[in-house]
């Protein structure tokens, strides 16, 4: 598909401009876009899902450098800055 951008893109834009630059005007574009939305979403998805579990393991893994107890540990990832327990959300 990278050897083809050339052809999409110009079919993208304008087919009048795809026409002048000698494109085939029987090359599919919906089927390229169709498969770029489906990886932009997955993409997104595969992203939030890092982001969240880095959201969760920050802080304990912060704490965890200056505590030596159990006890201490859980309260310092309690309340540290970067804890999600402490969102400025109003949801639960």
């Amino acid at each position: 598909m990278l050897w083809q951008f050339k052809p999409y893109l110009l079919l993208s834009l304008n087919k009048d401009l795809a026409a002048r630059g000698r494109t085939q005007n029987r090359t599919p574009v919906l089927p390229p876009i169709y498969v770029l939305a489906v990886a932009v979403v997955l993409g997104l998805k595969v992203l939030g899902i890092v982001l969240v579990s880095a959201l969760l393991i920050i802080p304990t893994a912060s704490a965890k450098l200056f505590t030596r107890s159990t006890k201490s540990l859980l309260i310092l990832s309690w309340f540290s800055p970067s804890s999600p327990y402490l969102s400025a959300s109003p949801y639960p």
